[in-house]
């Protein structure tokens, strides 16, 4: 007997085929994370957290459902032997708020039109025109919802990953900064100001004596091993005590000091480089990193944060905000403020015009070879810098420092 095809069983049919492509990914999935067996890790490639970061992005377009990044969704950073990754969820977050977004109008419309062809047909009182055209909607409704559903389980099958929105993963390069070569540099605590801002030296005797990694416990030589301490980058132990202080690796402190100082009352040195290794400024044999520096500027209850680029610096030098920046000799043979990588800080316009800035630079000159410049006679050409030329250097880290 032959079997007649009926409209009931191709709706029945249809039904049964997507309960299924729904039910068997969610089925999979169960028995995939219930699975009892351990997975086990070699020591050597174990992966573990190293600091997370709060959003730094803002939503231009805000999507119904994700009103904001929250910090509840940090970036991740692990280390595996001695690389460091940072995994970035934000990008992937967005467009998977973007995809459900569109799959619950996709639901809603697919419903609408169930719902406009079944009234269509229940007022067609027998009319075949009427029967056809909610029979039109419904087929229409059914197919779209099967083709969104099937699409997401065909994709899911051929490579979970693009449907599983990962988050992007990227190495980690430090910005670590420091001046050997200013190491003998004699100066006072502080001398004068600039737009308000006091000009320490990092090389003074206070300097000299505050050590910038106290009693080697955020950079243990050897693993701890024996009782060898970290120098600076370039000089493995250091002139002062046999450890790196201020002097030799606090170009990062001082800047940012002198910027807290603008707008706090804060004076203690020694407490405020204390604070900067508790904020992860320090960095193993080198100098500050100057995500740190940021961290230690908000410690404070001020305002801090990347500048986003030269548009970025001049808007905060309007504000009187003051911009720490991360200069570097990399490449540029003509630097006039260091040999390596050295941070300073600017303190305000001295020509809006031409972008010239006043600088407050903690490691002042007389130590450092003179270039782009700078002679003997000369040594206020370290006192302001070109945001044309960044006084021939590079330039890297910056970020800016502003009062509530």
């Amino acid at each position: 007997m032959k079997k007649v095809w009926t409209r009931k069983n191709k709706v029945l049919f249809i039904f049964l085929f997507l309960g299924t492509m729904l039910i068997c990914p969610i089925v999979a999935s169960a028995q995939t994370n219930t699975s009892t067996t351990p997975v086990s890790t070699p020591a050597a490639t174990t992966k573990k957290p190293f600091i997370t970061l709060d959003p730094i992005l803002k939503l231009q377009v805000k999507i119904p459902g994700l009103d904001k990044l929250a910090s509840d969704t940090p970036a991740i950073c692990t280390t595996e032997g001695d690389r460091t990754s940072c995994s970035l969820p934000w990008i992937s977050i967005y467009i998977k708020a973007i995809y459900n977004y569109a799959m619950g109008i996709v639901g809603i419309l697919a419903a609408l039109a169930l719902m406009i062809g079944g009234v269509i047909y229940l007022t067609s009182t027998g009319n075949a025109t009427r029967i056809s055209e909610a029979k039109s909607w419904i087929t229409g409704a059914l197919t779209g919802m099967l083709i969104m559903f099937t699409s997401y389980v065909l994709l899911n099958e051929v490579n979970p990953d693009l449907v599983g929105f990962k988050s992007i993963k990227l190495s980690v390069v430090e910005d670590t900064f420091n001046l050997p070569e200013e190491a003998q540099i004699e100066g006072p605590t502080s001398i004068s100001s600039s737009h308000g801002v006091p000009l320490f030296r990092q090389c003074s005797e206070e300097g000299k004596k505050i050590v910038y990694n106290e009693k080697n416990k955020i950079c243990p030589s050897n693993g701890g091993k024996d009782e060898k301490k970290y120098g600076t980058q370039a000089n493995p132990v250091s002139p002062y005590n046999g450890n790196p202080n201020l002097c030799t690796s606090g170009c990062g402190v001082l800047s940012t000091f002198m910027a807290v100082n603008k707008f706090t009352s804060v004076t203690d040195l020694q407490a405020f480089t204390r604070q900067a290794e508790q904020q992860g400024a320090r960095v193993c044999g080198s100098g500050s990193a100057g995500t740190g520096l940021i961290k230690l500027a908000k410690y404070y209850n001020l305002q801090a944060g990347d500048t986003g680029g030269v548009e970025g610096i001049k808007q905060k030098l309007d504000e009187g905000c003051v911009v720490v920046i991360a200069v570097s000799a990399a490449n540029k043979p003509n630097c006039k403020f260091t040999g390596g990588g050295h941070f300073i800080a600017l303190t305000g316009w001295r020509e809006k015009d031409n972008l010239i800035a006043d600088v407050n630079d903690p490691a002042g000159g007389s130590g450092y070879p003179y270039k782009g410049g700078c002679t003997a006679t000369n040594i206020e050409c370290k006192t302001w810098i070109s945001l044309n030329d960044w006084g021939g250097c590079g330039l890297s880290q910056h970020f800016y420092v502003c009062g509530k």
